[in-house]
């Protein structure tokens, strides 16, 4: 996408002015182009800020309006949303997220839990599924709903699926010789891991490092593949 800057000297102190504007530049976008007899559709989103109210320098003004634009187009685009408390309230909450999971990540706050799977026949517990737990120093216990998209926007869902993975091939390894010899582990694979050159032999070299037959580990992966 192209983006453009407008600057505007406003007749009132008041936002309406600029809401006005963005509500004109989207009445003139809506019909279609014609190019080649070919009829063409463009979608506006756009933000903005208001000097001094949002910002007294030209540069925070820059910011917060790009902050803007940036929640009209995860609200769907073609919209425009001006500058609020809100959406700063928003990306602080954003940066914060951004800096736990950070520490989270070089403190090994993250860890696992198991949800085990009982064989009636056997009258024993024979595999269970390794899910992955996050307890924040800051933020406090973190679903993986929340975490998991942001450390895969970040990078760190490779980081974060080595500390899982790590633990749960020591933890299959100390069942299979005390518990079940044939238990089986159930870990969640995430799409981006699928496309990193080296996957393969990560996971190999660790099944190596912990004994574990790779018949006995399952890999599931999510429904967006």
């Amino acid at each position: 996408s192209d983006d453009f800057v407008i600057f505007l000297r406003l007749q009132t102190s008041g936002r309406q002015d600029i809401d006005n504007v963005a509500s004109r530049i989207s009445e003139v976008l809506r019909p279609p182009f014609n190019i080649f007899d070919k009829s063409i559709y463009l979608t506006l989103s756009s933000g903005s800020a208001m000097y001094p109210v949002d910002g007294g320098a030209v540069e925070t003004l820059f910011r917060n309006a790009e902050s803007a634009l940036k929640h009209a187009r995860e609200t769907g685009g073609n919209s425009y949303i001006p500058y609020s408390e809100d959406i700063a309230r928003k990306e602080e909450e954003s940066a914060n997220f951004i800096s736990a999971i950070k520490y989270g990540v070089e403190h090994k706050e993250f860890y696992i839990e198991l949800q085990p799977q009982y064989d009636i026949n056997q009258q024993k517990y024979v595999a269970a599924e390794v899910l992955a737990r996050w307890k924040s120093a800051t933020l406090g216990p973190v679903s993986p709903v929340e975490f998991i998209p942001v450390a895969e926007k970040l990078g760190f869902i490779k980081q974060i699926s080595e500390i899982v993975f790590r633990d749960a091939l020591k933890l299959l390894s100390h069942l299979q010789s005390t518990v079940c010899p044939d238990f089986r582990f159930s870990l969640n694979l995430e799409t981006s891991q699928l496309y990193e050159s080296g996957f393969v032999s990560w996971l190999y070299d660790m099944l190596r490092d912990y004994g574990v037959d790779n018949r006995f580990v399952e890999l599931e992966v999510t429904e967006s593949v």
